[in-house]
């Protein structure tokens, strides 16, 4: 179990979950536990829609060691991934809308026995009304995307770190740190990424275990975008305006935050927008 320490979250033992492997796609369990949604005003690159919230996630789930790459898109689904075909198989599948990412979660269910999360009828899917008492594979909430990607850390990023104010639409590349660190070794973003798709798993994991939590590409969660809500197990919006999470390789550095909050249309697709899947683990 996790122990709290700030109303922030230890990371908890890394453990590879079983029931969403087919095709080497690797997960990993994640414990539940209470800390702090969003960012402090002074927070270089803070926003409006990033107020701090107290959240508790009562259950365990767990979340996609990586993005989604090319190659498990394609041996699920029978299709081509969008996004940049010379990138290769082990990049991030990207170019997919939340209707299509909520509708690659149902088939991943159906290959695992689990029941489909989403009700998908063409080119549309529904959410339903308590996501976290879903059994099969879906997308992550933002509080449970937020609470793999900070793996502990208050701070902008996992090692702790913040933005120096004034480089938050740095793209220059060797970007440090408040601490020294540098944000070319946590993600890809607009400098150092060359101005296109990487291969996942390029740069080291959080504690928890996740890559590309930082940059790579945007992630599409659950979630509509509105205001926060805190407490227990918050589910946002069920607006059609979805969020995504994470930054991405054409991003500026404030975007890779992990409070930053991006959003679209359900249907809108482009090519730094992915996605990584979860599943409430019941015990």
């Amino acid at each position: 179990m996790i122990a709290l320490f700030a109303c922030v979250a230890e990371p908890a033992p890394v453990d590879t979950g079983e029931a969403l492997v087919p095709l080497g796609l690797a997960t990993i369990e994640v414990e539940p536990g209470t800390f702090t949604m969003g960012s402090p005003a002074v927070e270089p690159g803070h926003q409006d829609d990033e107020p701090q919230v107290e959240v508790t996630l009562s259950r365990p789930f767990e979340l996609s060691t990586y993005e989604i790459t090319r190659a498990t898109w394609a041996a699920l689904t029978g299709t081509e991934a969008g996004g940049d075909p010379d990138c290769g198989d082990d990049c991030a599948a990207t170019g997919v809308s939340w209707h299509q990412a909520a509708s690659f979660t149902n088939i991943l269910s159906a290959s695992v026995g689990l029941p489909p999360c989403y009700s998908c009828d063409g080119s549309t899917c529904e959410a339903p009304g308590d996501v976290y008492a879903c059994a099969g594979a879906r997308l992550p909430t933002e509080a449970e995307w937020e609470y793999a990607a900070r793996a502990g850390s208050a701070a902008s990023f996992w090692t702790g770190a913040d933005l120096v104010l004034g480089t938050e639409t740095a793209c220059d590349g060797n970007l440090a740190l408040d601490d020294g660190s540098m944000l070319d070794d946590l993600g890809w973003y607009c400098g150092n990424s060359g101005g296109g798709s990487v291969p996942t798993g390029g740069k080291e994991p959080n504690p928890l275990g996740f890559y590309d939590i930082v940059g790579g590409v945007y992630e599409w969660v659950h979630d509509g975008h509105g205001d926060y809500v805190g407490g227990v197990d918050p589910q946002g919006s069920d607006s059609s305006n979805r969020v995504h999470r994470g930054g991405s390789w054409g991003s500026v550095p404030s975007n890779l935050r992990a409070a930053r909050r991006t959003s679209g249309d359900a249907n809108y697709s482009v090519g730094g927008l992915g996605f990584r899947v979860a599943r409430t683990i019941s015990r």
